[in-house]
């Protein structure tokens, strides 16, 4: 039984197959049988002696199999604690493979000033609530860990692992891109404003101020001059010479 799972594993891990070397102690009759199992390159060794190489050999399994199971969830939970960003699409994605029912978000606020949001997630049967956050985001993302923290300790978190193990190398991507942004040295900074060409200081030039000056006058023959030789101060005279001759 727990060979034929380690030898699942390590198909879908792309994996060499596991090979068993089992040793016999004592006499032929009342020997005992230890095994040790060796899955990429790391020895794993039955918990005790056996009256059968058989059992021994599973035992050998069922310790590998153990100990891979803690690996990968330890280097799971490491990923998610690090950021949650990626909680719900591991969960979806996991759905997806064991073609399970996607899992189903309920989210509240509490009353208050400052928002405060808690989710509720239901999922393969099971009702999980994870912890208060201010965003409705954050809440869902969180509840999604906790379901994943979950799963990564029961017998299907092999799969789940695969999928962290996916989503780390994309969390790694993401990592090292934004670290990699290339900013300026001030040296640099003071080679470009040393090449760049010198400015020109335009000045605007000012035009002179032009002021009308209207005088008012009551002198009638200036009333008679043409029409087209008239200004607006003309016209100011003329009314106010009418109204001085009334």
């Amino acid at each position: 039984m727990y060979k034929n799972r380690l030898q699942e594993y390590v198909q879908r891990s792309a994996l060499p197959l596991p090979s068993y070397h089992t040793i016999k102690e004592g006499v032929a009759q009342f020997g005992t049988f230890t095994s040790t199992v060796y899955v990429d390159g790391i020895a794993y060794k039955s918990s005790k002696a056996f009256s059968r190489s058989k059992d021994a050999e599973q035992d050998a399994a069922k310790v590998a199999l153990k100990s891979i199971l803690m690996k990968l969830k330890d280097e799971g939970c490491t990923l998610i604690s690090e950021d949650i960003a990626f909680c719900k699409s591991i969960l979806n994605e996991f759905a997806v493979k064991m073609s399970l029912q996607k899992p189903a978000y309920t989210t509240t606020q509490a009353p208050g000033i400052l928002p405060i949001f808690t989710s509720t997630l239901v999922f393969h049967g099971k009702t999980y609530t994870g912890k208060p956050r201010r965003s409705k985001k954050d809440a869902e993302q969180l509840v999604a860990r906790s379901v994943i923290e979950s799963i990564l300790g029961s017998e299907s978190g092999r799969h789940l692992s695969q999928i962290i193990i996916t989503k780390r190398k994309l969390y790694a991507t993401v990592h090292n891109a934004s670290n990699n942004v290339l900013i300026p040295s001030s040296e640099n900074s003071a080679e470009i404003e040393n090449d760049s060409e010198p400015h020109l200081a335009f000045q605007p030039i000012k035009k002179p101020k032009v002021e009308h000056i209207c005088e008012t006058t009551s002198d009638p023959t200036e009333n008679e001059a043409p029409l087209l030789e008239q200004s607006p101060c003309a016209d100011q005279g003329r009314t106010a010479s009418t109204s001085g001759t009334k």
